[in-house]
């Protein structure tokens, strides 16, 4: 930048106005970028981009509950896992479990001995397991190990024997209605004639 100097020699004074207009200047641009970062709820319909949420914040999509599974007297709309993916992944990550609603794991091949953990749970559940039309056991009130603690302090359970099915639900249903071992278990279409998903498990 020149500074300019009048006739009268008074290059100093003139200096001082531009550094003074600078200084304003400065001023007024940090202004305008503060109050860039916070914009009014309407910013986002005008275009702005928003960041999205991290992962770990961001709800599954629901899948589809196409099978009703009854217990006792009680219907549950469950969502079915029969898929290496699904299987694997099961309720985790998401929030929790309505009333009412559930998710059946199914498998492939004889009936086995189940074992499942807490890995990536947020609620506590009942893991019912299901064999031969009825209830042989179940892991009650299940809750997740402490966030961010090692995985050997992930909470574990293993069927009593061997299982055909295992059913989740939210936690407290089997004592809230008096179900337990001997309790049959029925399903409105069969499990094994559902089709199998894709891989990507949505």
């Amino acid at each position: 930048m020149t500074v300019l100097t009048d006739s009268a020699g008074n290059g100093t004074a003139t200096r001082r106005r531009l550094t003074l207009i600078l200084a304003l200047l400065f001023v007024a641009g940090s202004l305008m970028v503060t109050l860039g970062t916070s914009l009014p709820s309407g910013a986002q319909e005008a275009g702005v981009t928003v960041p999205a949420a991290p992962p770990w914040r961001a709800e599954l999509v629901p899948r589809n509950r196409p099978l009703t599974v009854t217990v006792g007297e009680t219907d549950v709309s469950v969502e079915v896992a029969n898929n290496d993916v699904e299987r694997a992944l099961g309720l985790g990550q998401r929030a929790g479990l309505l009333p009412g609603t559930g998710m059946l794991f199914v498998f492939d091949g004889d009936p086995q001995i189940r074992n499942f953990w807490m890995g990536g749970m947020r609620f506590c559940l009942d893991i019912v397991w299901v064999h031969d039309g009825a209830i042989t056991g179940a892991a009650q009130n299940t809750c997740p190990g402490p966030p961010g603690g090692p995985q050997d302090l992930i909470p574990r359970h293993q069927s009593p024997g061997v299982a055909e099915y295992v059913l989740e639900v939210p936690a407290g249903f089997l004592a809230g209605n008096g179900y337990g071992v001997g309790t049959p278990v029925t399903f409105n279409v069969d499990p094994y004639g559902l089709p199998t998903p894709e891989p990507s498990g949505q």
